[in-house]
This record gives structure tokens, C-alpha cells and sequence, in this order.
């Protein structure tokens, strides 16, 4: 998971006009993030540790602080024992992190 999330961190990372210049683009591009967010929820979910979520970054300073505020920002969130609530912040970590990068305006 840590090296999918790191060349998914990657990517998004590359200059915004050079991806998101269309609104086709922005899909595939906020997609990616609300993979991304997925994975680190569900691994918050699943109790992996946060100081093991933060060990792995690719060494790019703006790749590693967005990574580093996602991973903060699901482990703000509690670790629930029950399926369902699991998934249910999953999906809504997952949506809000989505929503965030629809509401930016890439033109």
C-alpha cells in the first residue's frame, strides 16, 4: 500500500496545468486522490500504527507534506471496531478528500 500511495502522491503532484487542465483530466485526477484516501483509511481502520504510515515517503518536500496532512487527518478520525462504521468513514474520508480537489479550480 505505502508504495502505491507513494507514486499515486507522485502524480499528483505533477504541475496542475500540465493535468488538470480539462474537466476529463480533473476527473481522472481527484479519482486518483479518492483512491489514494481510501487506501490510508482503510489502513487507519485496520490499525496499522500512524508512525508506520509516516516512515515511507518518496523525498519530494510537496509530495511528502500532502501525504503526511492526509495520513494526520485520517488518524484525527477514530479507529472503529465494527464493520460498518468502518467503512461508512472510510467512504466518507475517502468523499471529503475527493470534494476537496473537485472545489479547486485547476484552469
Amino acid at each position: 500500500m505505502i508504495k502505491y500511495t507513494i507514486l499515486t502522491l507522485t502524480l499528483l503532484f505533477i504541475p496542475t496545468n500540465a493535468v488538470a487542465s480539462s474537466s476529463p483530466e480533473q476527473i481522472e485526477f481527484c479519482g486518483v486522490l479518492e483512491k489514494l484516501a481510501t487506501k490510508v483509511m482503510t489502513a487507519r481502520q485496520n490499525a496499522m500504527p500512524m508512525s508506520s504510515s509516516m516512515e515511507v515517503f518518496s523525498g519530494n518536500t510537496a509530495i511528502d507534506e500532502m501525504g503526511r496532512a492526509m495520513i494526520k487527518d485520517a488518524y484525527a478520525e477514530p479507529h472503529w471496531q465494527s464493520y460498518k462504521l468502518k467503512q461508512i468513514t472510510i467512504n466518507n474520508f475517502a468523499t471529503k478528500w475527493a470534494g476537496i480537489c473537485y472545489s479547486v479550480d485547476r484552469n
